[in-house]
């Protein structure tokens, strides 16, 4: 809902800001509960990191569409928590996010791997003192994943062994 009310007065011309903004995110909603473009290995992925060790998601987007997200995946119970883009005061490419998650675990920046896809992403994770792996697969077009410490097509084959080795 922030970025509508920051991107609409720029592009559109909407009389109606909060109506708009409430239809555009219903109808984002609607069409993500009907399921998404999943990364290869990325279901296989969180469950088995999460059988190992804690695992949370820090993302921008908000925490409904995060729930609507990893629900009709059959992961939400994997993670210990997730933060949205209303849990922290500044998003990516401020470190916000992933300190406040790394209080929540109890871990150290420096133990701790971020899987990104995208350049603001791996800002972030850098700022926050992670270890940063890119997902260039799923990166949007024109992303500059090349500061991450490692990269990876997809999530295929990633498992707490893959991690650990890593950290």
């Amino acid at each position: 809902a922030a970025a509508m009310d920051r991107l609409t007065p720029k592009y559109l011309q909407v009389a109606d800001r909060p109506g708009f903004t409430a239809d555009v995110l219903g109808s984002y909603r609607a069409r993500i509960s009907q399921g998404v473009e999943v990364v290869p290995g990325a279901v296989a992925c969180v469950r088995a990191l999460a059988a190992s060790m804690p695992v949370a998601l820090v993302s921008g987007s908000s925490r409904e569409e995060i729930e609507i997200i990893l629900h009709g995946l059959g992961i939400l119970g994997c993670f210990q928590f997730f933060l949205g883009a209303e849990d922290y005061p500044k998003s990516k490419p401020a470190p916000d996010g992933y300190q406040k998650a790394f209080r929540q675990l109890g871990v150290q920046g420096g133990e701790s791997v971020i899987f990104e896809d995208s350049a603001a992403g791996i800002e972030s994770a850098h700022a926050a003192g992670a270890f940063v792996v890119a997902v260039t697969g799923a990166a949007m077009p024109g992303q500059d994943l090349s500061k991450a410490h490692r990269a990876v097509p997809d999530l295929t084959g990633i498992d707490a062994e893959w991690v650990r080795k890593l950290v």
